[in-house]
């Protein structure tokens, strides 16, 4: 038990995106946000396409699948119907192995093709849409999310170079982090109440650890560029999801 909770936290703090490209992307998506919520989509879009190009461990040819896939379902999430964007992305999800065999050279297995096209559209394409949907429908809720992120990745990184605390960074990344959220909702920032704190809390101190970890475990490998995003990568469309069903 002692081994599986130091591997858990170990896996949480091993990606770190780097203090100066975050803290630019944040402020960039911020002043996109405060414009409108499709400067916010197209903004993000944007860097997400660039980081997968710059951070390509593959060749552009094989690049292509994936990219399209992303931009076809990203594009969706604009019409602001989250049915819409549900039925666009089952299609790219069923398409995707039929892309793989068509590119398939033999060079890889068929499943293991399909599964470097999953990954690197489908984590992203699902970010951006939830994303881009929920800031259409109200900005003060992606906006507390961005300074959520923001703040608890600061967080874990001045922790991490404590060697005192490296081990307990990600309990008190978190912890900064919901200390952030209540205070938030003490003001009322957003349209979440403020006695729906500890709900909020769990979904924040969840979707975070997972979408972590599970970047660590599997979307990765797959696609380097979510080494980035590893904290939105789940903790955005979950949040997103919540806000949607619950909150508006």
């Amino acid at each position: 038990m002692r081994n599986f909770a130091h591997r858990s936290l170990v896996l949480y703090a091993k990606n770190q995106a780097s203090w100066s490209l975050q803290s630019v992307a944040t402020v960039a998506a911020l002043f996109a946000l405060s414009i409108s919520g499709w400067a916010f989509g197209v903004a993000i879009s944007c860097f997400l396409l660039t980081i997968s190009v710059t951070r390509a461990d593959i060749s552009v040819a094989r690049d292509g699948p994936p990219l399209a896939l992303f931009s076809v379902f990203v594009i969706s999430g604009f019409f602001n119907d989250p049915r819409l964007s549900v039925m666009v992305g089952i299609v790219a999800l069923i398409s995707t192995p039929a892309i793989a065999a068509i590119g398939n050279r033999g060079m890889t297995s068929l499943v293991a093709q399909t599964m470097s096209i999953l990954g690197a559209w489908f984590p992203a394409g699902l970010l951006t849409v939830s994303l881009t949907i929920l800031a259409n429908r109200d900005r003060s809720l992606v906006a507390l999310l961005l300074v959520l992120i923001y703040f608890h990745d600061l967080g874990l990184q001045l922790c991490s170079r404590s060697h005192g605390i490296k081990r307990l960074a990600p309990v008190f990344a978190l912890a900064g982090t919901l200390t952030l959220l209540w205070a938030a909702m003490q003001v009322s920032v957003s349209p979440i109440p403020h006695e729906w704190f500890w709900q909020f809390g769990a979904l924040v101190g969840f979707a975070m650890t997972v979408s972590r970890i599970f970047t660590e475990l599997l979307v990765v490998h797959r696609w380097r560029a979510a080494l980035a995003i590893s904290s939105y990568v789940f903790t955005g469309p979950i949040w997103a999801a919540v806000a949607l069903g619950v909150v508006l």
